[in-house]
């Protein structure tokens, strides 16, 4: 059924968000009359990013029941980093952060603790300090959470999917091919050799890059206008009805 309103024959309007989104969808359905909501950070997660001491912590975006964020294939990457590089990895701490759950379900991961869902401002404040981030989504839509992070300034691992790659966005993003543990595990370790040069010290938050687009930005005001236009008829046609006695 939702499949459906992208393939009726009836007029239709799309407002699709973010770039790469609109792209996919514009491919697969061919869509005409289509707006697409550019990425923009959330203005109280960029209110709560401060320029602190860099520490040495991972964040992870992990979601256990959602599958789409590949939670399952995080943790093996993460032991499987911890144990190929155990000096390093000591050296670690690992946050959860997105969903609550029992800690003590993840034995395989060392220095591991989930803070669960947080307000956005100590979300922020979580950002202002880590300096990695890893975060997965299995969907042409590019996911808020690996942006964020890229903005914050950590090294982020995310994935690609058919038509976007995250990494054209930030060149603090590693967007891996396939969500494999072997390979989010040696992205893991290219993000901490990169993020090494930087813990102990300040870092400034980094813009996001939009993705170009041939179809126009959404704007409220706009889009009000024309819906307007669309089920009002036009004053003319008013004007002759009242002469017309109707």
């Amino acid at each position: 059924m939702a499949q459906q309103t992208y393939t009726c024959p009836a007029d239709r309007i799309a407002i699709i968000n973010s770039e790469e989104l609109t792209e996919y969808m514009v491919r697969r359905y061919g869509l005409e009359d289509v707006y697409t909501l550019p990425f923009t950070i959330n203005p109280i997660i960029k209110e709560a990013i401060e320029p602190i001491t860099r520490e040495r912590i991972i964040v992870v975006y992990g979601r256990p029941n959602t599958p789409r964020n590949c939670f399952e294939v995080i943790i093996q990457a993460l032991a499987l980093w911890q144990r190929s590089e155990p000096d390093e990895a000591l050296r670690w701490k690992i946050i959860s952060a997105g969903e609550d759950y029992d800690a003590n379900a993840v034995t395989e991961v060392k220095n591991f603790t989930v803070v669960g869902k947080l307000p956005l401002e100590e979300y922020g404040e979580l950002l202002s300090k880590a300096s990695v981030g890893i975060s997965f989504m299995i969907s042409p839509h590019p996911s808020y959470p690996p942006l964020e992070m890229a903005f914050a300034g950590l090294m982020t691992i995310t994935n690609k999917f058919e038509t976007k790659d995250p990494a054209k966005r930030s060149p603090n993003i590693i967007s891996t091919s396939e969500v494999t543990p072997e390979m989010v595990a040696d992205a893991l370790s290219a993000a901490v050799r990169q993020a090494n040069s930087f813990v102990g010290s300040l870092r400034q938050t980094s813009e996001i890059a939009a993705v170009p687009t041939s179809f126009p930005a959404y704007n409220a005001v706009e889009f009000a206008l024309r819906l307007s236009r669309m089920v009002e008829p036009p004053q003319r046609e008013i004007l002759s009805e009242v002469a017309a006695g109707d």
